[in-house]
């Protein structure tokens, strides 16, 4: 088991024989760029691996981040956005949840 911890960042990585699961909690506050620069290095090649977790933007919006993650052979599962009119002030709405799946 390997953690990131931060006021605004959480990964809990889990590493199993053949597969991998990283969890993630990204306040807004926290830059993608450095999520990216953080997480990034967690991804093995060639090793299964699931990404889950509240990335607090948008699943069908690109950003640095999600290309990165495109770019290092993850598929993004959630195709639409897992909140309601999300992120007004005043609203209740759930975080934006990203599946994203590495296969060897």
């Amino acid at each position: 088991i390997q953690t990131v911890r931060t006021d605004d960042l959480q990964i809990c990585k889990i590493t199993m024989e053949k597969e991998t699961v990283i969890n993630i909690y990204r306040s807004q506050e926290e830059p993608l760029s450095r999520v990216k620069d953080v997480l990034l290095p967690l991804i093995e090649p060639g090793k299964e691996t699931i990404l889950v977790g509240d990335f607090n933007f948008c699943a069908t919006e690109k950003n640095q981040l999600s290309d990165a993650l495109e770019k290092a052979g993850l598929i993004q599962l959630v195709s639409m956005p897992t909140h309601i009119q999300g992120g007004k002030k005043g609203e209740l709405n759930s975080p934006v949840k990203l599946n994203l799946h590495l296969s060897p």
